[in-house]
């Protein structure tokens, strides 16, 4: 199944794709990286692309943008397929748009204890670790703490 396209419409369509992972150090294909071929066939079928049977030139890396072109230098042949490709490509990069802000009502009947589950609630539906920490007894901290640490690597 394509991440990114119905296996449906690759299949009617017979749409093929390339995929594969650039190292920004390195300005090379990621040997580690994702490297494949999808193809249409009676299922939709998945290769992944060997070490050295792809190149990759780029021609532009920076904070804003890549731009280049990966190719086979020859065709790659399995068992039960033979590939080639040579595709172009330039594409934007940068941080992702903003999180529209998020709007959280949350009501109770007025008492004490209703006020701070709200007020626990609207800490936690947007994001705010500090005041989060705030409600939580000191057992539960460093549990938290570990929590969101690994949230946010």
């Amino acid at each position: 199944m394509l991440p990114f396209i119905g296996e449906e419409v690759a299949r009617k369509q017979k749409i093929h794709a390339v995929v594969f992972t650039i190292s920004r150090a390195k300005r090379a294909l990621e040997p580690r990286g994702l490297k494949g071929v999808y193809y249409p066939g009676p299922e939709i079928g998945f290769t992944g692309i060997a070490e050295g049977k792809a190149k990759l030139v780029l021609t532009r890396l920076d904070a804003t943008g890549v731009t280049g072109r990966i190719t086979t230098p020859a065709p790659v042949t399995l068992s039960d397929l033979t590939y080639s490709f040579d595709a172009s490509f330039s594409l934007p990069l940068g941080a992702a748009a903003p999180a529209p802000a998020v709007e959280v009502r949350v009501s109770g009947d007025g008492s004490p204890p209703a006020q701070a589950y709200a007020e626990y609630y609207r800490s936690a539906f947007t994001g705010d670790a500090a005041r989060i920490r705030s409600f939580l007894a000191k057992p539960r901290l460093q549990e938290f703490d570990k929590a969101d640490a690994r949230r946010r690597r």
